[in-house]
Formats: C-alpha cells, structure tokens, sequence
C-alpha cells in the first residue's frame, strides 16, 4: 500500500499545480525580505558667481529604509501564505490516497465476489447435470430443473456486472497510477479504533481543515501587523557630492536623512478592514471546529459500528456457509433435499459471503474515512 500511495502523489497532475503554486510563494517569501533598490540622482548645469562662470556636477545616492518591524511584517505574510499553499498540497495528496485506496478495497472486494460467483455457476453446472443424467424427470424435478436454470441466468448477470464494475475500476486505477495495480486484503484483520478522544487529539494537530483555520488567522494577524505599520514613516539615508567648477573649484560632501511622512496614507481603512475580516476569521473557526467535530464524532459511530459487525460477517461465516453448502447438495443429488431448500440455502449462503466480504470493506472505508478526517495516511 505504501508503495501505492507514494506513486499516487508522483502522478497527479492536479496535485503537481499545487506544488507549483507552493515553490512560487516560497519565492514570494525570498522576494519579500530583499531592500528596496537605491536611487542615483545626477545633477548638471551651469554656475555664475559675479564675473566668474563654471559647470556644475551634484551626485546623490539614496537608499530607502522601512521602518524597523515593516519587512518582517511582510516577510511572515509571505511565510503565513506559503504555507497555506503547501497546506493545499499535503490536503489533496492525503485525499487523493484515500481516494485511490478506496478503489483498491473495492477492487479487492470486487475480486472476492466475483471468484466466489465462479464457484456457484460451477455448482450449479454440477445440478443441472445431474438432473440431465436422470432418466425420467418428474413434474416436480421437471419444476425444480427450471428453478435452477433461472437462477443460473441470474448469476450470470451478477457475474457480467461485477466483472463490468471489476474492469472499469481496474482500468480507472492503471490509468491514475501509470502501470496496472493490485492490492492483497487480510480479511481477517480488523481496525484498531482506539478511543474517540484520541482521533479528537489527532485531528486538532494533524487536520488540514484545522490547520488551514489557524494559517489564515496567522496570515491575517500578519496583514493587520504590517498595515499598523504604515502610520510609521520610511527613512531614506544616503550621500551627496556637488561639484563647483569655479576658480578655486568648491567640492561639497553632504549626508542626506530623508522621512516619507504618513499624512494620507496611513494604513488606517485596511488596518479597519483586516480587524473586521479577524472577527469573522474567529466565527468561522468557531463553526468549523464544530462541524469537524460532529463529522469525527459521526465517523467514529460508524466506524465503530462496522468494527462490530465484522465479528458477526467474518470468514468463519464464510468457511462454514461453504460447508452447509456441500452438504446440502451431495443430499440433493442422493434426492433426499428438494431443489426448492436447495435454492433457499444457495441464496442464504451467497447472500452470508459476499456481505462478510463487503461487510470488512465498509468496515475498512469508515476507518479510513476516520483517518481522513483526522489528517492521516490510508491503512489496510
């Protein structure tokens, strides 16, 4: 399954848009704690002083400084939505490999149906033989003939539509994965559900849907952070050098400390909204964590209740339903059981079979669909 799951990340295509999307906001990250470029300002013209004339050259280098707190403000809303994206990512893999282990448990499952549905088309080829072999048919083996010729039809069918369902899925699951898959169930293993505090435990560290929660509220206490900021003026440090090409000739070395003063744009009306998204950043996390909540809850009851069932649908069911069987028909060949109880315990039996077999697959997709909820890998 590991091996499985591991090429299902490689192979998504939709997934690798999101890596993507990942590798261009951890550039944004870089991006945001480089300075701003400096200024070069050059001056040139002509100088007259009394009857003394001359050029003039003045050079001045700026360089802009934030306020002290603005760049790391911008860096961790950088940070803050990087790991949004990569959040994506770990979010859609996880659900894809649930997804793709579904159908490798339906696969199986689809299996197990379907050789079992062979041995029942080749008991019954073994009925109808014998009653062919019987001389004279009475009115009544003659009804019990037709009986068992209609219910052969209806396997058939059962065959045709779980070999259709086997196909489709097969060819579904190759054409994800790149190559042909297969997956070996242990029908006999049954979940371990532990306790519903721990998958609680579990899903307030491990959940996409909680973490997501707590990065916007991060990326947005970072936007608020940053737009407080603004009201806080930007320096400009930088040097100058003029150039007096007089008789003698004036040279001029200043330092030059400049302020961008915040008059109009403080920040004011986005520091306002940003407050405003915050509240309503805190009521979605409030109705999100519970409704995560009641859908772990739910999916533990299920989960839980499937387990249970396992105990009565299990492979011993299997084994000694395969067993009345055969008994049953070596007595309808001796002629002592009628084709009527014959047909009653084959439905029975089948019926035992092939829900011990979906029983262990649904018990298997609740619990996974726990572990989904609670932000982890597929097992089987």
């Amino acid at each position: 399954l590991g091996e499985i799951l591991d090429l299902t990340r490689e192979r998504s295509h939709g997934i690798e848009l999101m890596r993507e999307e990942s590798r261009r906001q951890a550039a944004q990250v870089k991006q945001a704690s480089v300075l701003a470029n400096p200024s070069l300002l050059m001056q040139a013209g002509q100088l007259s002083s009394g009857s003394a004339r001359g050029d003039v050259v003045d050079v001045t280098l700026l360089q802009p400084l934030p306020w002290p707190g603005k760049r790391q403000a911008q860096q961790e809303s950088a940070q803050a939505r990087q790991a949004l994206a990569q959040l994506e990512v770990e979010k859609s893999e996880l659900r894809l490999q649930h997804e793709v282990t579904a159908l490798l448990l339906r696969l199986a499952t689809l299996k197990e149906l379907k050789t079992h549905a062979l041995e029942r088309r080749a008991r019954f080829a073994v009925l109808k033989q014998s009653l062919a072999a019987r001389p004279q048919l009475s009115p009544v083996q003659r009804l019990e003939k037709g009986l068992i010729e209609n219910q052969v039809r209806m396997l058939e069918r059962g065959i045709a539509l779980i070999e259709m369902e086997h196909d489709t899925l097969d060819g579904v699951l190759a054409q994800w994965l790149g190559r042909p898959v297969s997956l070996t169930i242990d029908w006999e293993k049954a979940p371990e559900l532990l306790s519903l505090e721990h998958w609680q435990g579990l899903a307030r560290t491990q959940s996409p849907a909680y973490r997501r929660q707590l990065m916007e509220k991060r990326e947005l206490a970072a936007e608020l952070k940053r737009s407080e900021l603004e009201a806080r003026p930007d320096w400009q440090l930088g040097v100058n050098y003029r150039q007096e090409r007089l008789a003698p000739e004036n040279n001029f070395y200043h330092a030059v400390v400049g302020l961008t003063l915040p008059l109009f744009d403080r920040g004011q009306h986005k520091s306002e909204s940003l407050r405003a998204e915050q509240q309503l950043a805190e009521a979605r996390f409030r109705r999100s964590t519970w409704e995560h909540d009641h859908q772990l809850i739910t999916a533990f009851k299920l989960a839980q209740t499937q387990t249970k069932l396992m105990k009565t649908f299990g492979l011993r069911l299997i084994h000694d339903s395969e067993k009345n069987f055969r008994d049953a028909e070596q007595e309808f060949k001796k002629g002592r059981v009628d084709a009527l109880t014959l047909l009653a315990t084959d439905e029975q039996i089948h019926t035992s079979i092939d829900t011990a077999f979906e029983t262990t697959m649904d018990a298997w997709l609740a619990y996974n669909k726990l572990r989904l909820l609670a932000g982890l890998a597929p097992e089987l």
